[in-house]
């Protein structure tokens, strides 16, 4: 199960917003945003 989106947790990436439901997921995408953007169709 998926936790649902917080608008308040976000990261500006190639000038584009992207939420997570946690600091936790943020970090890890910080980390290594090239391992995620296969799940993040606007990129």
């Amino acid at each position: 199960m998926e936790a649902p989106i917080d608008k308040n947790v976000f990261v500006e990436y190639q000038g584009k917003k992207v939420y997570f439901c946690c600091e936790q997921c943020k970090g890890e995408f910080e980390k290594n945003p090239e391992k995620y953007l296969d799940k993040l169709p606007q990129f």
